[in-house]
């Protein structure tokens, strides 16, 4: 680990070696106990998504504080995690192969409790007949599409078909409940017109579920939301497990977005890029360390919080480099500066880091490993 040797330094994390990932100790803490306690005075279970961090040691504070216990976006995730200690997995999107099933029947048998993810028959009944032969049974929810058309079946007689067939045509697997994951709602800017979507979508999940309940069919688990609708999910009451990932983080994206006061959500960001000015040759800018390779550029670019002018704003110039630039005459930023800034969208940016430098005031307390790093499969 590159920066090792400023561990508990006075200083240390002025001096760290970058682009450096960085997240803020205190910070992290006081976001994951405000979400956790949210979602205990709302009577409803935290499973955090490790997508956001994929991170032994994050997922771990987040179990220890009470999470019920995990989320991940696929298989070698959850392989990871599990590694790492973490007992309670659910795999958020479905498994489809004669491989990576055999895969969720090994991790099976390591872990406390793993969920896995289905949306359609043929694979149910694949699942079912795998887990048969490998004499176990599986724990399955059913995900259901609420209108983005990523994954899940769709609200009506498909869903209620499905659930059927999970309930009583497949004996080896065990039905706990559905999935519902508005992603496209999570960054709506407007408050209201986030709420007003999301309700809708969850008014229209209470009558499925109503319809399976006279089906004879009881949903133990109902997970979904995230940290664009915490808010709604406490509300509309639906939700069983609330998935929030980005929470714990924060970023660019969501601190855009309207919070139901009318300010910026009630998390502070915590996670950071530190990167080196390493040329100041014109007025009015400065290139840094940190380019494309060091940010996810699906959406903006990073925030500069600390290090620049004031009212500076950044600019990516290829690869390895970016360009911090300001209007204020008689202003430089000198070769060798730090510049701390905020990432664009935390999760892409995690998983292009090998290490998660743990800062406490102004020391560097730890290295964390991101372990789930590249784990897509």
């Amino acid at each position: 680990m590159l920066n090792r040797h400023l561990l508990n330094v006075s200083g240390g994390s002025r001096h760290l070696q970058t682009p450096a990932l960085v997240v803020d100790l205190e910070k992290l803490r006081t976001n994951l106990d405000r979400m956790q306690a949210r979602c205990e005075h709302h009577t409803h279970v935290l499973r955090p998504h490790t997508k956001t961090h994929k991170c032994v040691a994050i997922a771990k504070l987040q179990v220890e504080r009470g999470a019920v216990g995990i989320c991940c976006a696929k298989l070698s995730e959850a392989e990871a995690m599990s590694r790492g200690g973490l007992e309670n997995i659910l795999v958020t999107s479905p498994v489809v192969t004669d491989e990576g099933i055999r895969r969720a029947i090994s991790l099976s048998r390591t872990t406390k409790e793993l969920i896995l993810t289905i949306d359609n028959k043929s694979v149910a009944r694949l699942t079912d007949a795998m887990a048969k032969s490998a004499q176990t049974e599986l724990n399955v929810i059913m995900d259901i599409d609420p209108g983005m058309h990523r994954t899940g079946i769709p609200l009506g007689d498909e869903g209620l078909s499905l659930a059927h067939a999970l309930k009583q045509d497949c004996p080896s697997l065990r039905f706990r409940g559905v999935q519902f994951y508005s992603g496209d709602l999570m960054h709506v800017l407007d408050y209201s017109v986030r709420r007003n979507r999301y309700l809708a979508r969850s008014e229209r999940l209470w009558a499925f579920l109503r319809e399976l309940h006279e089906m004879g069919i009881d949903t133990e688990i109902v997970t979904g939301g995230g940290t664009g609708s915490y808010e709604f999910d406490f509300e509309s009451d639906v939700m069983t497990e609330l998935q929030a990932g980005s929470y714990a983080f924060m970023d660019r994206q969501y601190l855009e977005i309207e919070s139901g006061s009318g300010g910026t959500l009630e998390f502070d960001p915590s996670l950071f890029v530190f990167t080196t000015v390493v040329s100041s040759n014109h007025s009015h800018m400065a290139t840094t360390d940190a380019g494309l390779k060091s940010f996810a550029t699906d959406d903006k670019t990073p925030l500069i919080v600390d290090g620049a002018p004031r009212e500076s704003h950044y600019s990516f110039m290829g690869d390895e480099h970016g360009a911090i630039h300001w209007a204020i005459d008689d202003c430089k930023l000198d070769v060798g500066s730090l510049v701390s800034t905020v990432v664009p969208h935390c999760d892409p940016t995690i998983n292009l880091y090998n290490e998660l430098h743990v800062i406490h005031r102004d020391k560097l307390v730890d290295i964390w490993p991101i372990e789930a790093r590249g784990h897509t499969q």
